[in-house]
């Protein structure tokens, strides 16, 4: 019973074969096709994966760059803010150098001129002495040609009586005034320092 079922079902099988030929063709090209869709798919698989690398290799090579240039960045603001303020400090130490500095000329040159000041007040009081000084030796100027010439005056008496004979003086200054000797002449002192400081001050026109 058994082998004849077989049989049986070998030949079932085998008209069936004979009898769709078209549905065997068409279940080939499905197949074939479902292959070629399997290999398209890995095939794009593959390049979206190769894709996928290079864009997070090219994202890391970013990122690397960027964290570059945000130290870099980072760097540069620290060195900006360091230069600001050592500029902002210099420009406060030349404004306090500048100011100290005006102060000082101010208070030199308030010195300068309370001493101008008191320079010319001195060489005010300078000239005005001077001038008095000037006027007192006119004076004293005064006052010794007043007596070289009266000098002179008494000398030329006392030359004049000298020399002319006793006989020929009149009677009052024969009698009055005493005929004064060379000696009494040489030996005056103040006599010969009055003569000799006439002679000195005021010589006599040639």
């Amino acid at each position: 019973m058994p082998p004849k079922t077989k049989d049986k079902g070998r030949k079932a099988g085998a008209q069936k074969k004979k009898k769709n030929p078209g549905a065997d063709v068409e279940a080939e090209g499905k197949h074939r096709l479902v292959l070629l869709e399997k290999e398209l798919l890995r095939d794009q698989l593959a390049l979206r994966r190769d894709e996928a690398r290079r864009a997070k290799a090219s994202e890391d090579l970013l990122k690397q760059r960027l964290q570059g240039l945000e130290a870099e960045l980072g760097r540069a603001r620290s060195e900006g803010k360091a230069i600001y303020a050592e500029m902002s400090r210099q420009q406060w130490a030349l404004q306090e150098k500048m100011e100290t500095q005006s102060k000082q000329l101010e208070e030199e040159t308030k010195i300068l001129r309370e001493q101008l000041e008191t320079c010319q007040k001195e060489a005010e009081a300078a000239r005005e002495e001077a001038e008095q000084a000037l006027k007192e030796q006119d004076q004293v100027l005064a006052q010794l040609r007043a007596h070289v010439e009266d000098m002179e005056a008494k000398y030329e008496e006392i030359i004049h009586v000298s020399t002319t004979p006793r006989s020929q003086l009149p009677r009052t200054q024969h009698s009055s005034v005493p005929t004064p000797s060379a000696s009494m002449m040489i030996d005056n002192p103040r006599e010969r320092k009055s003569i000799a400081t006439g002679a000195l001050l005021f010589p006599e026109d040639n």
